[in-house]
């Protein structure tokens, strides 16, 4: 809602007016002028400085008795100035004058201008999106065991290099051992024979010494 600039017209005297001494707003307000007397014929006016910035629609207004106009003051532009907001009456032969101050809004009081060198800066300053990440995740990669269920089987290393020649070591010396034993039972079943056949031998030479 508009704020409002009160003005009493005639209640002292006829052609009396009564202003508030100075006034200050951000937005576009109202003008109400209060007749407490008979009815008159008022005139608004903004100086050079309010101008700039603000106008009114109508400037002459008829007030009847008892009643009260309202006049609208459009603020173009928001921007602190100060000016001076004249009330006249019985054809100018009346007039008292109100200090009138626009301010800026609220909240462009509180916004901060951003210069676009520093924007700049920052961004080039920035990482690209997803770089943080990604080079967190390599130094997690890189620095940490990995956990998973499925890792990869490691080098042979030496202790396995080692281990090779004691297996086939051990190979070797089992099959020594076999084939040592098949010839011991080659050996045994020869020496067997050879007894035999000169048992055989010695039963011949002995049977034909008999029979001469």
């Amino acid at each position: 809602m508009p704020e409002t600039l009160s003005v009493r017209l005639n209640r002292v005297r006829l052609h009396s007016i009564e202003v508030p001494e100075s006034f200050a707003t951000d937005d576009s307000f109202t003008v109400a002028l209060d007749n407490h007397g008979e009815a008159t014929h008022a005139h608004l006016r903004l100086d050079e400085a309010l101008s700039e910035v603000a106008s009114i629609a109508t400037t002459n207004h008829y007030v009847r008795s008892g009643a009260t106009e309202r006049v609208p003051v459009i603020v173009h532009e928001a921007k602190p100035i100060s000016g001076t907001l004249t009330v006249a009456t019985a054809y100018g032969s009346e007039s008292e004058s109100v200090p009138v101050r626009i301010t800026e809004p609220a909240d462009a009081q509180g916004t901060v201008e951003i210069d676009a060198s520093l924007v700049e800066r920052t961004q080039r300053t920035e990482p690209a999106a997803g770089s943080t990440d990604a080079g967190s995740a390599g130094a997690r990669s890189a620095g940490a065991p990995r956990t998973g269920t499925a890792t990869a089987s490691p080098p042979a290393g030496p202790t396995e290099r080692r281990v090779a020649p004691s297996r086939g070591m051990a190979l070797g010396g089992a099959l020594a051992l076999v084939l040592a034993g098949i010839v011991l039972v080659v050996i045994e079943q020869l020496a067997v024979v050879v007894g035999g056949l000169a048992i055989f031998l010695g039963a011949v030479a002995f049977g034909y010494f008999l029979l001469r």
